[in-house]
């Protein structure tokens, strides 16, 4: 309590000055503090460690449920023919209703790059468009 008094006075006086017995005890208790911090950087990089740990966890179970749900997504019970069907009309075949030369370069370009990008979907996707040249 006297030692806090002082540092108190300390930090309010600006002609204190600490005795030897004064500068002991401070040195004391800044020894203490030290160790004080040295123990919650401790536990803070711990904590830090297993936050690291319990995120990386976390992220591989997100990567399996997305697989999961990926797997049991309803497109994927689509007969093939259905497929097809849909990817043709992605395609946008009617490029005769044009009116403008931007619209028609638009559509044909659309023609063009749209298998593509289907066929980047997934392994059966990519099969289906490149075994059917009415979507080329």
């Amino acid at each position: 309590n006297d030692l806090q008094a002082s540092v108190n006075a300390a930090l309010w006086q600006a002609s204190y000055f600490p005795s030897q017995s004064d500068l002991d005890d401070i040195q004391t208790r800044l020894d203490e503090l030290y160790s004080h911090r040295e123990a919650y950087d401790n536990e803070i990089v711990r904590v830090r460690k297993m936050l690291d740990m319990l995120v990386a966890n976390r992220q591989g179970v997100h990567r399996r449920i997305d697989l999961y749900e990926s797997l049991a997504a309803p497109i994927r019970r689509l007969p093939a023919d259905v497929l097809i069907h849909i990817f043709r009309e992605a395609l946008c075949f009617d490029v005769g209703a044009s009116h403008s030369f931007t619209d028609l370069f638009d559509r044909k370009m659309r023609a063009i790059t749209t298998p593509l990008r289907l066929a980047k979907v997934c392994h059966l996707w990519r099969g289906i468009i490149f075994q059917n040249p009415l979507l080329w």
